[in-house]
């Protein structure tokens, strides 16, 4: 479905055969709160969505869920230096990964260590 189309169709989820798969994904779509008008209106106190939340989360899960794999391919290369073992293709790409490293971390809002 995806692959076809590059989209969720969320019909397909919501309409589920499967009523457990129906009920996650109209428990993961839908708003379970209301925030008052008041809140911003006469207070303006501004909430944010449950949904913008999920997608940061999210997004920064992937991210240092990346940050960690390249830190483990750093880690490899480092030990070919040691081992006198790394050609300077080896050395280009520890090159580019510690980079990629650092814009992840930055990212992130982490310190590169």
């Amino acid at each position: 479905m995806i692959k076809e189309k590059g989209v969720i169709d969320l019909q397909h989820f919501i309409n589920h055969k499967n009523q457990e798969i129906s009920q996650k994904a109209i428990d993961l779509i839908s708003n379970k709160h209301s925030i008052s008008s008041n809140w911003v209106d006469r207070h303006k106190i501004y909430t944010g969505r449950e949904d913008e939340k999920i997608r940061k989360t999210t997004e920064k899960a992937i991210l240092s869920l990346k940050k960690g794999h390249i830190d483990k391919q750093i880690k490899d290369l480092q030990l070919k230096i040691k081992d006198g073992s790394i050609d300077t293709e080896g050395i280009k790409l520890l090159s580019r990964l510690t980079q990629i490293k650092t814009q992840i971390a930055k990212s992130l809002g982490r310190n590169v260590g």
